[in-house]
């Protein structure tokens, strides 16, 4: 599991759009949607249910969804003091 897989699948499931997570994490779609096909790979089984006007969780991630932004956004926080 890599960082911008976490990244992805948090923007994904907090806009429930594959396109505006992309927008979010200013990247590419594709990127998006590559890197939650590779974690979902990874964790065996599907993270969302895509539609053509919807992605939503299934029952079964939501356990993934419920802490998955705190190392998220303290590695963001700590790279973004690391600039500074």
């Amino acid at each position: 599991m890599r960082i911008e897989q976490l990244r992805s699948f948090i923007a994904i499931y907090e806009t429930a759009s594959f396109t505006a997570a992309a927008e979010q994490l200013y990247t590419s779609q594709p990127a998006v949607s590559r890197h939650a096909t590779q974690l979902e790979e990874e964790l065996g089984g599907p993270l969302f249910v895509r539609t053509t006007r919807q992605v939503a969780p299934p029952r079964p991630a939501t356990c993934f969804t419920r802490r998955p932004t705190l190392p998220s956004r303290s590695l963001t926080r700590g790279s973004q003091r690391a600039r500074l």
